[in-house]
């Protein structure tokens, strides 16, 4: 499902095959009377969902749309509508495994994390006199930070080996037996 477009033997962008028989991403197609346009919207929730996508380290959503809008070639023919919101959560739906949303939540739980230790100010006072926040949990976050990155990028290559299997599957037609679902 990541890959939504193809080159053709000319070396031209074209749209996969498989993805103009799926009904959201035909729908998003036919709104367009150019063709041309309906590609660039598909091309636009392509960037904004693939995992490969030069925007993927965006991680709010509504910020990746904006740099993706403004970045592209032809983003103010996007007619932004129910019809990309559909081909949106049907890219979701059947792109995301158990390991891209386990990957999504560690992401954001490190944000989260990022931000906590953003605003932490080591000289504020609790209300008994002593230090609000200790400098020790950030030594030893700091300290754990490489085995955490070190996984993370670990479950970036899980990704990546599922993906090329599961697009090998496609060019087979068929999951050898050993193969997970």
């Amino acid at each position: 499902m990541n890959e939504l477009f193809q080159f053709n033997e000319d070396f031209e962008i074209e749209v996969s095959p498989l993805v103009a028989t799926l009904k959201p991403f035909q729908a998003v197609l036919d709104k367009y009377k150019n063709r041309q346009d309906g590609i660039i919207e598909l091309s636009f929730i392509t960037f904004l969902l693939n995992p490969k996508s030069d925007f993927a380290d965006i991680r709010e959503e509504d910020k990746r749309k904006e740099e993706i809008l403004k970045s592209m070639v032809g983003g103010d023919k996007i007619r932004y509508d129910k019809v990309t919101e559909k081909a949106i959560e049907f890219y979701k739906e059947r792109s995301h495994t158990t390991t891209t949303k386990f990957l999504d939540s560690t992401l954001t739980a490190l944000d989260r994390l990022g931000n906590y230790f953003s605003d932490v100010d080591f000289t504020k006072l609790d209300k008994n006199g002593g230090l609000k926040y200790d400098p020790k949990k950030l030594v030893d976050v700091i300290a754990a930070s490489p085995k955490l990155m070190s996984s993370v990028r670990e479950l970036r290559e899980q990704i990546k080996k599922e993906q090329e299997i599961e697009e090998g599957v496609r060019g087979s037609g068929q999951k050898g037996i050993y193969e997970d679902e």
